[in-house]
């Protein structure tokens, strides 16, 4: 089961590109073996709308 803190709302996947003009932090979550993580993209952009994509760049550190 996912929950989210009360700051956080889920957002509908056809409807996240909404959110990634330019300029924001986007943050990306990990989870493998109990092991969870998160850290900021350093570049984002809508890749596709059907199906939704997204496009993140991070570091491999």
């Amino acid at each position: 089961m996912n929950t989210l803190p009360d700051f956080c709302a889920s957002v509908p996947l056809d409807k996240a590109y909404r959110l990634l003009n330019h300029g924001p932090t986007v943050l990306v979550s990990s989870a493998h073996a109990g092991e969870h993580n998160v850290m900021a993209a350093a570049w984002s952009m809508p890749l596709d709308f059907q199906p939704p994509k997204v496009t993140v760049v991070i570091e491999k550190a």
